[in-house]
């Protein structure tokens, strides 16, 4: 498997889990390389770590959702993941 194809497939399983809990070990095993390697390799293609990356898909995600409800950021913050309570000032922005 070719890097681009390797990084594509990582995307689409970040994508189809951001509600669930993302493990960077089971991201390695889609790529088939060390977690010192995909980490430097996704920074160079994505030009963000990942955890970063994930972490602003989740806000995206999570402020297009409270932004067509009226319902409480509380609800949405569970549902992406977030623990604390910073995740409220970043949906409000």
């Amino acid at each position: 498997m070719d890097w681009l194809r390797g990084m594509n497939c990582v995307v689409e399983y970040i994508e189809e889990n951001l509600t669930n809990n993302i493990d960077q070990g089971s991201l390695c095993k889609i790529v088939a390389c060390s977690r010192y390697e995909f980490s430097r390799i996704f920074s160079f293609m994505a030009g963000m770590s990942i955890s970063e990356y994930i972490r602003r898909r989740r806000l995206y995600l999570g402020g297009m959702a409270a932004g067509k409800e009226q319902v409480k950021i509380l609800k949405y913050t569970q549902s992406y993941s977030f623990r604390g309570c910073g995740i409220c000032r970043g949906l409000c922005r």
